[in-house]
């Protein structure tokens, strides 16, 4: 591991691959939380393909199923208040969560009523969350931060659109060498947006404020930025 390189908890979804996640019996939460090492000093291309590698390696290990194990079957027997204990012992010794949820690539209904967004985020006092989630043909990051950290989400927030342009054009050029990158059109136009407001030195892309001033005092701040995925 090199220096540059963060951990995180990642969480990883325990249903069964073919589960219709809108009925009654998968609806919700199911999950189990690891963790992992994000290697932040290589080139996009590079960094995709190890994550790529690291999260594949890391859903067939035995570590997931023997945490299902105990979150079904043993943590039943144990007392509520200390779970909220063992919850945080496991899981602040981190930078940060991250979770990735690829939800659909079709629109979902519930009870005949068509669902337009999905978005995830955790309000906890857990320091940094990102919770992505891609449905639709789009992916969705909210970014939540605890407000003892003193900063503002949409300043993290501002960099992931530029950066997915980044990576896209790579993959782009890599692929198609000698041709002109193509946007597809409505990421195109997140690009120039982003263009046009950075050179204001506004937050590029970002749909959601900070979190509401009425909520509680210990309620972290979350910022929200959706790109649509890029059908290369």
């Amino acid at each position: 591991r090199k220096k540059k390189d963060i951990q995180t908890t990642f969480i990883v979804e325990t249903r069964p691959r073919d589960a219709a996640k809108t009925d009654d019996k998968w609806f919700g939460n199911d999950f189990v939380a690891t963790s992992m090492v994000y290697p932040l000093h290589d080139d996009p291309i590079k960094t995709l393909l190890r994550c790529h590698r690291s999260t594949t390696a890391i859903k067939t290990t035995a570590d997931i199923p023997i945490r299902a194990f105990v979150r079904d079957r043993v943590l039943p027997l144990v007392p509520n208040r200390s779970i909220t204990d063992i919850a945080a012992d496991i899981n602040c010794k981190f930078t940060g969560n991250t979770s990735n949820v690829f939800v659909s690539d079709s629109k979902l209904f519930i009870a005949g009523v068509g669902i337009d967004d999905v978005r995830f985020a955790t309000f906890t006092p857990f320091g940094l969350y990102i919770g992505i989630s891609t449905y639709n043909g789009k992916v969705s990051y909210n970014i939540v931060l605890a407000k003892d950290l003193g900063v503002n989400p949409h300043d993290l927030a501002r960099h992931i659109a530029p950066q997915l342009d980044d990576l896209y054009t790579k993959v782009w050029e890599s692929a198609n060498p000698g041709i002109p990158v193509q946007f597809p059109p409505s990421t195109a136009a997140v690009a120039a947006t982003t263009a046009s407001q950075s050179a204001k030195d506004q937050p590029a892309k970002v749909e959601a404020a900070a979190a509401d001033s009425k909520l509680p005092e210990e309620q972290p701040a979350a910022a929200d930025v959706t790109h649509v995925l890029a059908q290369a």
